[in-house]
């Protein structure tokens, strides 16, 4: 059975048309994307800006004022992507890298959330002096005095130190020695997390000594009795 040129070029045409789609179904699949999100945090509920997300040693993505730095990663189904995290000035960063594991969300737009945690080098310690009896006592730090008792006997002093730091202070008594006990000290310890600390003396004052009683000179030895004579100008 003979066909005409007319069909013989329909059928052409629709050759080609299938051997196109038979070469998209059998080409390589979008690799699938996935939007990701670092939450950057100091202490919990406190966010963190200008911490910056890491990959093969490029920053990828860098945190804003809300702590978050979005990202959106494209890969193979279950690769594993390292991002290493470098915090701000002050603040310690993870050791460990974060790893991300390529998985198909939920949907578009639901972004995996990965908490990142910066540590501060230093915490606040705040130390609040209560002296009973300790009215205008000068508070010592090395020596150097760094706030002085109210005439309640209060005070407080504000320091920044890291949680291996140790703060020895002083309650001078030098300028009322008659205070009891004589310059009082006491240590506080730094931590990993904002501190505030009493630091509680009662002053008793030195009740002044009796005085001796006076000690009289003994008395001469009587002379001794014996015979007097008493008509000795007499013969």
């Amino acid at each position: 059975m003979k066909t005409s040129r007319r069909t013989q070029g329909a059928a052409a045409w629709v050759a080609v048309l299938v051997g196109a789609a038979g070469c998209d179904a059998l080409g390589p699949a979008k690799k699938p994307s996935q939007a990701i999100v670092f939450a950057a945090e100091s202490d919990p509920g406190v966010a963190l800006a200008g911490v910056q997300v890491l990959h093969r040693g490029k920053v990828a993505a860098t945190t804003q004022a809300d702590g978050m730095a979005p990202l959106q990663i494209t890969g193979q189904e279950g690769e594993t992507f390292d991002f290493d995290v470098k915090c701000p000035a002050g603040y310690r960063s993870p050791e460990a890298p974060i790893a991300v594991v390529l998985r198909r969300t939920a949907g578009p737009g639901v972004a995996a959330r990965f908490p990142v945690r910066c540590v501060p080098r230093e915490r606040s310690l705040v130390v609040a002096v209560r002296a009973e009896g300790g009215a205008n006592l000068p508070l010592l730090y090395l020596g150097r005095e760094v706030a002085r008792t109210d005439a309640s006997g209060a005070a407080h002093v504000a320091f920044r130190v890291a949680a291996t730091d140790a703060v020895a202070l002083t309650l001078d008594t030098t300028e009322q020695s008659k205070l009891r006990p004589q310059s009082p000290t006491m240590s506080f310890h730094g931590a990993e997390r904002d501190q505030l600390l009493p630091f509680a003396q009662k002053f008793e004052v030195e009740a002044p000594k009796p005085k001796p009683a006076a000690v009289r000179a003994p008395s001469p030895p009587p002379e001794p009795i014996g015979p007097v004579r008493l008509n000795r100008h007499l013969r």
